[in-house]
């Protein structure tokens, strides 16, 4: 998850749908950033990562 308080964005990473080309290009404007995990990103809304 990449989050640019200065843009007001909030970009939640989905898999198959070219996150990763996304993140490297906002990474750099992002002030805070959630490093990917493979347990977190493909949970889905009903299960929780823990």
């Amino acid at each position: 998850m990449l989050i640019s308080l200065k843009h007001r964005l909030a970009f939640l990473p989905v898999p198959q749908t070219g996150t990763i080309a996304i993140e490297a290009a906002f990474r750099k404007h992002s002030q805070i950033i959630f490093p990917g995990s493979t347990k977190i990103k493909h949970t889905n809304a009903g299960m929780p990562p823990w």
